[in-house]
């Protein structure tokens, strides 16, 4: 089997709910770009994977530019080889932030592929742990407390048995404001529910060890990304200050190579994944492994693109040190004919076709095209 082409398509997608908080930042008030990357193979076995476009054509580009060339002609079935290849491709350039993107979505498209040809879904390809894993709602940050608390009470009531915090304003960090919010959250919910903090690495040491006494005394699950992450240093002093786990690192370049000093130094108590910020699932799989060696939980890290979800989604059900599946409180299907939801019970099923097992909805994709990438 070879590769015989590399093609991006990116279509507008309006989102049916609005997007709130800190999101709209990254993708707009109603919606943004996203785009579908397809494999394709002289087998006529294609595999895909979608992601938000950043700028104009965004990760496009890097593709079309630097990896369709030297991938077109390679085998599918060598993903490790290609994954390499890939990761050595962004040294010395300047879209090194953008490389775990679009590495990712090759990945993606490459197990796809191996998963479609084997007539597997992807979890049993990696050695099947489980079928489902409990899910949290993650919210996308609200203007007021009292918005913040009905948020969070809608989403117990569907179901979830967690819920992630966001700061109001994580460009104007208010201490105050932020602690209040997770107290109110703790009464609101109870003390036998889920909570986490995610502050986006905006907190100064001082304010992280503050924020997390008071965590420490309202049970919280995790502190995700609390300061920069580059900032290790503080990261150890904050992990020995609290009893709160650190969570991370999240979007620190390096895949699973920047990891280990994170671990070794004792700068996080749980490690941070996801196939979006550590370039597919070929990495996230080592990395959870890592985790597991030392003794660490991996979680994942959504990617509010449904497709690098459920790539999230099958390690996590090849693994055993992963306990939450993260799902955002409003709906980011972009480009597929159905997403992955929770059962009663909070629980998220990996589908069962083979691949990714979902659906590009590609009638949707090519009424609302942009852009397209010209066939070899």
């Amino acid at each position: 089997m070879k590769i015989t082409d590399i093609r991006c398509t990116i279509f507008d997608w309006k989102s049916p709910t609005g997007i709130g908080g800190m999101m709209q930042n990254w993708v707009g008030q109603q919606g943004a770009p996203y785009m579908v990357v397809s494999v394709l193979t002289n087998e006529g076995i294609e595999g895909h994977c979608n992601a938000c476009v950043h700028g104009s054509k965004g990760q496009v580009d890097f593709i079309e530019t630097r990896l369709r060339p030297i991938l077109v002609g390679e085998d599918p079935r060598y993903i490790e080889a290609i994954w390499q290849k890939m990761f050595r491709a962004g040294r010395l350039t300047v879209e090194q932030q953008i490389l775990p993107m679009v590495q990712g979505c090759i990945d993606l498209c490459l197990w796809d592929i191996n998963g479609k040809a084997a007539g597997l879904p992807i979890y049993k390809m990696l050695g099947a742990y489980r079928d489902k894993v409990l899910a949290y709602a993650c919210s996308e940050g609200c203007s007021t407390t009292d918005e913040l608390i009905e948020e969070a009470l809608a989403q117990k009531e569907k179901g979830y048995k967690g819920y992630k915090h966001h700061p109001i304003d994580p460009y104007n960090i208010d201490v105050k404001q932020d602690i209040q919010d997770c107290t109110a959250l703790r009464k609101a919910l109870g003390d036998d529910f889920i909570l986490m903090t995610d502050p986006y690495g905006s907190y100064s040491r001082e304010e992280a060890i503050k924020i997390g006494r008071v965590l420490d005394e309202l049970n919280f699950e995790w502190f995700e990304e609390p300061m920069p992450e580059w900032e290790i240093e503080s990261l150890v002093v904050l992990a020995r200050e609290i009893k709160t786990p650190v969570l991370g690192p999240e979007i620190i370049y390096g895949s699973l190579y920047s990891t280990p000093e994170y671990i070794i130094r004792g700068a996080i108590d749980i490690v941070r994944a996801g196939v979006r910020d550590k370039g597919g699932i070929t990495p996230l799989k080592k990395i959870a492994a890592l985790a597991e060696a030392f003794g660490m939980d991996c979680e994942f890290h959504n990617a509010v693109a449904p497709l690098y979800s459920v790539g999230n989604l099958h390690v996590m059900c090849s693994v055993k040190n992963s306990r939450y599946h993260e799902k955002m409180v409003r709906p980011y299907w972009a480009g597929v004919i159905e997403d992955v939801e929770i059962d009663k019970q909070g629980y998220i099923t990996v589908p069962q076709k083979p691949g990714l097992g979902l659906e590009i909805d590609w009638a949707y994709v090519k009424k609302n095209k942009i852009y397209e990438t010209s066939p070899l």
